[in-house]
């Protein structure tokens, strides 16, 4: 028996040592994702220019295409061109995922919009390859469409759009117009409704951006509700939501909304890094990841949070009602 006991023991030790040398904790695999997406982000974020930005000092037109991360996987792409001697040609605002570690995918107006990176370059195009369509985005016959070099110095903002965020509704004969310029965590906000029984225009100075705005009938009276997404400044990327309606008089009024941060139930676990969507053209849906204890700001473990939110009139004005609450599993 001696023998048969130590050719077991043998198998065990072995085993063990294969079982070992092959597996990875989860701690080592969560290190290594996040290091993974960290090394997309440098290949992501930065500035790039089509090839007029060398000749602009000589008048000629030049765009460039501004990318930032949002959270995780998420980017935010806004291309802009010059504004000193000529009315802006081309503007586009859009997030955008991250498919792999050279692909950036944005949905925008129906189209599916591809950017490709290299260490040096980005060229944009749609899925289809089908670059005359992207070239809606631009004035004069220009396009989005092409191949823009890394800048690796400070971008020329003398001449650029200042415009950060830039964005136009509209519902049945009511039309918005949204816009914000600044520069660092501080911008100025600019809001103009047509449509109504006077212009009426919104100025107000906000901190973070506003990263995105919907225009949509929320509790079906044939009028719209304005929603505008705005997010702070800083690593949590805290989200906030500025709403107003318009009444039956034709006037502009504020929605009340309820905060996340200050409710002790839907508050707990919360760190920010807010997500919005619509569904059925009125319902507001809100997403979030959830943090454990000892969680760190770029790896919620928690799971994700979603809420979704109706219209309902209250006393002294309407506002976003919860609906529901769900807590989805971690992805």
């Amino acid at each position: 028996m001696k023998p048969f006991y130590v050719m077991m023991m043998t198998a065990v030790v072995f085993a063990a040592c294969q079982s070992s040398t092959d597996s990875t904790s989860p701690e080592a695999k969560d290190s290594t994702t996040v290091q993974y997406q960290q090394t997309w982000s440098t290949r992501f974020v930065g500035d790039f220019v089509s090839d007029g930005y060398v000749d602009r000092q000589k008048g000629a037109d030049w765009y460039a295409v501004i990318i930032d991360q949002l959270q995780d996987s998420l980017y935010q792409i806004s291309i802009r061109s010059r504004a000193d001697k000529k009315k802006p040609s081309c503007t586009f605002d859009a997030k955008a995922i991250a498919k792999d570690a050279t692909h950036l995918i944005a949905n925008k107006d129906s189209l599916e919009i591809v950017f490709t990176f290299t260490d040096s370059t980005l060229t944009i195009n749609t899925a289809n390859d089908k670059a005359d369509q992207l070239q809606y985005y631009c004035s004069g016959g220009g396009s989005i469409a092409g191949t823009y070099q890394r800048l690796n110095e400070n971008l020329d903002t003398k001449t650029i759009d200042a415009r950060k965020f830039i964005k136009a509704m509209h519902f049945q004969n009511i039309h918005c117009f949204i816009e914000t310029k600044g520069e660092g965590s501080l911008q100025d906000l600019t809001m103009e409704i047509i449509g109504l029984n006077q212009p009426t225009i919104i100025t107000q100075a906000i901190e973070g951006s506003i990263t995105d705005a919907v225009m949509m009938d929320m509790d079906g009276d044939q009028l719209p509700e304005i929603l505008l997404f705005q997010q702070s400044p800083g690593s949590g990327s805290y989200g906030t939501i500025m709403a107003y309606t318009i009444t039956k008089q034709n006037k502009l009024e504020k929605v009340m909304v309820p905060g996340i941060e200050q409710d002790a139930v839907l508050g707990k676990n919360y760190m920010g890094h807010d997500r919005y969507e619509t569904a059925k053209g009125r319902y507001l849906v809100h997403y979030f990841p959830k943090y454990q204890n000892g969680d760190a700001n770029c790896c919620p473990t928690g799971g994700t949070k979603m809420i979704q939110y109706s219209l309902e009139q209250a006393k002294a004005a309407k506002r976003l009602h919860i609906d529901f609450v769900r807590d989805l599993p971690q992805q």
